[in-house]
């Protein structure tokens, strides 16, 4: 039997790749950071952001275990958060190199898989990126006090993504505004989802 005329073989394959990869990604670049509440680690509920020690000293978090090791669920809460926990860039970008291959790797495949949720992850993710960057320059100058959270970038580039992969506007910016709970960031997710399905629109027509 060729492994490539059997699905269900090939989505296994896929999914021990993915789970070894995200579990080996914590140890590419080990940086601890400090944990101004420890117990949030222990706390319960599904909408507790998930903290990962792994081989950090207590007291301190490892940011790319939190993303790697919290489902994807998780990782969108983290980084949409908007309080005063900031991710390091390096972990971010890090993140990204080996996520976004393990999202396209089982694209075609004839076994179901959802890609609405990875969309959502990558728009959140490269939004995320861009906003601690841009957080980290206006760091402690007056402009930072016009510059909006770093979680604001990730929500409005996850309005990007999906605007651009479902070409829809209306269902986009209302599904965002439910997550994060906040109408005043209409006109900024309304103005992303329009520039990105323009630019979709303008790459593939079909």
């Amino acid at each position: 039997i060729q492994i490539e005329d059997n699905p269900k073989i090939l989505a296994a394959i896929i999914a021990t790749i993915t789970a070894l990869v995200l579990s080996l990604v914590p140890f590419v670049y080990t940086h601890c950071t400090p944990d101004l509440d420890e117990r949030r680690r222990l706390a319960g509920g599904g909408t507790t952001r998930r903290y990962v020690q792994l081989t950090c000293e207590d007291g301190y978090y490892s940011e790319i275990a939190s993303l790697s090791l919290s489902g994807e669920e998780g990782v969108i809460r983290h980084l949409m958060s908007r309080d005063n926990n900031r991710f390091h860039v390096p972990e971010l970008v890090i993140f990204a190199i080996f996520y976004i291959p393990l999202v396209v790797l089982p694209m075609g495949l004839k076994v179901p898989c959802g890609s609405f949720v990875p969309n959502l992850l990558i728009g959140s993710l490269l939004g995320r990126i861009v906003g601690e960057v841009t957080a980290g320059i206006t760091d402690g100058g007056v402009v930072a006090k016009l510059i909006s959270s770093p979680g604001v970038y990730a929500l409005v580039g996850a309005s990007a993504m999906l605007g651009a992969w479902t070409r829809t506007m209306i269902a986009v910016v209302v599904t965002l505004i439910e997550i994060s709970g906040d109408v005043g960031l209409a006109v900024p997710l309304i103005i992303s989802v329009i520039v990105a399905r323009q630019i979709s629109m303008t790459i593939a027509h079909n």
